[in-house]
């Protein structure tokens, strides 16, 4: 648990308001509102009003500013950011943004305290934090008894009470889970190892798995039951093999191909890469029907038909 990331309460004393940390921004309706952190909050001389420090994203603005003064003792302000256009699903410019922005209260602080309403009270934080930690223990096929699940929350906490990831398992578990991620590494090995040593690129890819406890998974174009013989003769365990029917360099060498290509005849891509599950190169084109089919088209003159897949942006 972060305690930064707690909603707590703040006593801002009336005071001017300080050098103006950026811009301050008046409400306008937005696409997609959700509520957003502010980082500090001042009050007026009068008390009347608050004023709020926070930092937007590229293409956000300030929605509404909210505040709920049903608590005699105490203010939630929410911050609520929004789109200025409608979402697109194209990525956006990491770049964070200072402004300022003011609420108008019903009467004056006073000794009320004041807390954000967009950051999650302590019960909520313990909530969240049982049910990442369920999720995972449900990937590895771990009990889920919340109570259990709750308890071992609390006994990985650290002395100022964080708690650092969702990797929450008993004793036993811990010796269980440290077997099976050796397992798995020494399989790994195995498998590169003895892909390395084979005339041809057989290669297709591999990931980590919790199927069935835990396996290391290694695609191949060929000889899969050659490496999964030589993988039980010499006694490694958690190592499944499957035939694909391209190696990964291939897959690379075909998404080169036809992004070059496309975007050389005008197709705009938004997202393209090898996908090694589905043995494809996978791109996201914008554009019309049409669009996507010309986009096909082009793609299946520079490789084969199975290995390219053409999406539109979602």
């Amino acid at each position: 648990m972060s305690p930064s990331r707690i909603r707590s309460r703040i006593s801002p004393q009336p005071a001017p308001f300080a050098e103006p940390s950026g811009p301050l921004l008046s409400p306008a309706p937005g696409y997609d509102p959700r509520p957003h952190p502010w980082g500090a909050v001042v009050a007026s001389a009068d008390g009347l009003t608050l004023e709020l420090a926070a930092v937007h994203g590229s293409g956000d603005h300030l929605h509404a500013v909210e505040s709920d003064e049903s608590d005699p003792d105490n203010v939630v302000v929410t911050l609520w950011l929004a789109f200025a256009e409608p979402p697109s699903g194209a990525s956006r410019n990491l770049v964070g943004y200072p402004f300022r922005a003011r609420v108008q209260l019903a009467r004056p602080l006073g000794a009320r305290t004041v807390t954000d309403g967009a950051l999650p009270t302590e019960e909520q934080v313990r909530e969240q934090e049982i049910d990442a930690a369920t999720e995972w223990r449900r990937e590895l096929g771990l009990p889920l008894d919340r109570g259990l699940v709750a308890e071992l929350v609390e006994e990985a906490r650290m002395p100022d009470g964080r708690l650092y990831g969702q990797q929450v398992l008993s004793d036993t578990e811990e010796l269980w889970y440290r077997q099976v991620l050796e397992d798995k590494e020494a399989a790994a090995n195995f498998a590169k190892a003895w892909l390395s040593e084979q005339p041809a690129d057989l290669d297709g890819h591999a990931w980590i798995t919790w199927l069935d406890g835990g396996e290391f998974l290694q695609y191949v174009t060929g000889g899969a039951d050659e490496l999964a013989a030589a993988a039980d003769e010499a006694g490694i365990r958690r190592l499944r093999v499957e035939t694909v029917r391209y190696a990964y360099r291939e897959l690379d060498a075909f998404h080169t191909r036809v992004r070059e290509h496309l975007a050389a005849n005008g197709i705009d891509i938004w997202r393209s890469g090898p996908d090694e599950r589905s043995n494809t190169v996978k791109l996201n084109v914008n554009g019309d029907p049409g669009t996507l089919e010309q986009a096909r088209r082009w793609a299946r003159s520079v490789a084969p038909e199975d290995a390219v897949t053409i999406l539109p942006v979602s």
